[in-house]
């Protein structure tokens, strides 16, 4: 019998010391794969070090000064030994057999180069919904392009690149249409693989600042478009 693939699991966190254990928790219960668990602080100033050091050596922990959620991702990548990478955000879960599901999805279809299962918003007790959220967002499950949602294949990322680190919330969806420019597929599958946690301290709930940087990221893709239409001409 063959062994099972590595999967490198990155999770970069600040100051999520209260979310922290059930996250990690919830990747570590994964069955069916081997994996490794980079744990990257970045500058946290609450509880963050003592919550990572009570899992021993179960996870590996890095801690660097706080440069953001891009510059986290990309030093647990330079980390990463596994064939598949993947990504949970330090306030999100995990649901049993989310890594088993998309190992055997991408093995099974050569084509894909990474794939997304669905999510369900909960929201924390005693935490205000945010403005960007309602209240119809906790019903049922929605398909995303989420990191916590998302297996890839690790040589994907040596043609794509890292990270935008000068992006301090849109670096994910940069990175995506970077991936995709390049001709890599992406499958979503119906399974239900995380639940995401919404609070009053989530990054993506300032609105203006995601709009700027989605904005700026539009005309980024404009000017690759003009520039690829001009060179093909």
């Amino acid at each position: 019998m063959s062994c099972p693939p590595l999967v490198s699991v990155i999770m970069p966190t600040c100051n999520h010391g209260g979310f922290l254990r059930d996250s990690i928790q919830s990747a570590l219960d994964q069955a069916e794969v081997a994996l490794e668990l980079i744990v990257i602080d970045d500058g946290s100033t609450d509880n963050t070090p003592a919550v990572a050091a009570s899992f021993g050596n179960a996870i590996r922990y890095y801690r660097q000064p706080n440069a953001g959620g891009a510059a986290a991702l990309n030093h647990g990548l330079r980390e990463a030994r596994g064939e598949f990478i993947a990504i949970l955000d330090s306030d999100d879960l995990w649901l049993p057999g989310k890594l088993a599901r998309q190992v055997r999805h991408l093995r099974e279809n050569p084509e894909c180069s990474f794939c997304f299962g669905r999510l369900r918003y909960f929201l924390e007790p005693g935490h205000p919904m945010p403005p960007r959220y309602k209240a119809a967002d906790l019903n049922g499950t929605q398909e995303g392009a989420y990191p916590s949602l998302m297996l890839v294949r690790a040589v994907v990322f040596a043609r794509v690149g890292l990270f935008n680190a000068d992006l301090k919330i849109a670096y994910d969806t940069d990175w995506f249409g970077r991936a995709k420019s390049h001709g890599y597929r992406f499958h979503h599958l119906d399974d239900l693989v995380a639940l995401k946690r919404i609070h009053d301290s989530n990054i993506s709930s300032d609105l203006a600042a995601t709009n700027r940087e989605l904005l700026q990221l539009l005309r980024a893709a404009s000017r690759r478009n003009r520039t690829n239409s001009v060179a093909s001409s």
